[in-house]
């Protein structure tokens, strides 16, 4: 027959240990909630970007690296190059390969900083050090290193840059094409000119072409104030919304509309748009154009890169680089008219 003395002591004794293996867990709960407490969106952006970052660098040791998976769909900077695709990053990392052996890079994460900037993307700096053998002469090579990164919503990179050694402060990130042309037609569509001047180079103008009557009329503007006091209409295009896509733009014609909907860019290589129009009123005697207007059609055309189609509204933005910066270039009310 067991004790009861003895039963009791045990008992006591199991309760005593289990509460205080419960202590620990109940602490620990309570830490947890308190940094899930304190958590700030760059503190939460933060632990995002260096999990990426880790698997970015790992990938580019191992030169295995998809640089769709790190990569928005428009790079607006990679070092000295702009407007780049994923594909064209990743030709230009493969490229790098055949040239150093045994990559080995690491990042110091106590040095990433992390801000969110006004549009929303985040952009971080940090420090690290990689080390590896050029195939030429068989030499190692140890460097430290400063970037700064740019990730969109997704955290995938927009801008990648290096920063000098002991610089301070960020690299100036100039806003890219994917950045202009949807605050371009938010802006347009609140007719806030003072936000949209920016926008537009007043050396090389742009072109605004309008459809009055059966023809469409090119006319060149070099302050965006011009367009709402010799074309007041425009206040009326409050249909402008661009959540803006990076794909094939859509083909319209007037019987089917559009074949999809949204805000779209791509780019446009080759385009001369502006001055066969120019030349073609011209040659049919519609519009008085010279040689000249012709000339100075081509030579914007030839800063020209990508293409805007906000189908809600149906107007297409032309946007191109002027010494590092983007600006609207050409915008065109009435490439999707149907009016005879």
């Amino acid at each position: 027959m067991r004790n009861p003395k003895i039963s009791l002591i045990t008992g006591l004794c199991l309760a005593l240990v289990l509460a205080q293996a419960c202590k620990p867990a109940t602490r620990q709960t309570q830490v947890n909630q308190e940094e899930v407490a304190q958590a700030t969106p760059e503190s939460l952006a933060r632990e995002q970007i260096l999990v990426k970052l880790n698997g970015y660098y790992a990938s580019l040791s191992a030169k295995n690296i998809d640089a769709r998976q790190y990569f928005a769909p428009n790079v607006e900077h990679f070092f000295n190059a702009a407007n780049l695709s994923p594909d064209q990053v990743g030709n230009i990392l493969k490229d790098g390969y055949a040239n150093v052996e045994g990559r080995k890079v690491k990042i110091n994460p106590a040095t990433l900083a992390v801000t969110i900037a006004a549009d929303g993307s985040y952009v971080a700096t940090f420090e690290g050090d990689q080390s590896y053998t050029r195939v030429q002469d068989g030499s190692l090579v140890e460097e430290h290193f400063q970037n700064q990164i740019t990730f969109d919503n997704t955290y995938r990179i927009i801008a990648y840059q290096s920063l000098e050694a002991g610089g301070r402060g960020l690299a100036a990130r100039l806003p890219g094409a994917t950045s202009v042309g949807p605050a371009f037609l938010e802006n347009m569509k609140a007719g806030n000119t003072q936000a949209l001047e920016p926008y537009i180079n007043a050396q090389t103008g742009c072109v605004l072409v309008l459809q009055p009557g059966a023809f469409p009329v090119p006319t060149w503007i070099t302050s965006v104030k011009e367009i709402y006091t010799n074309y007041p209409a425009l206040s009326a295009r409050t249909k402008i919304s661009c959540n803006l896509q990076m794909e094939a733009l859509p083909a319209f014609d007037c019987e089917n509309g559009f074949t999809k909907q949204g805000c779209f860019m791509a780019g446009v290589p080759g385009y001369n748009g502006l001055s066969v129009l120019i030349q073609d009123l011209s040659d049919s005697g519609v519009g008085q154009y010279s040689a000249a207007d012709i000339q100075k059609a081509r030579d914007l055309e030839s800063h020209i890169e990508m293409k805007l189609v906000d189908t809600q509204s149906m107007v297409s933005l032309y946007l191109g680089r002027v010494e590092g910066k983007w600006y609207v270039l050409a915008i065109n009310m009435s490439e999707f008219s149907c009016e005879a």
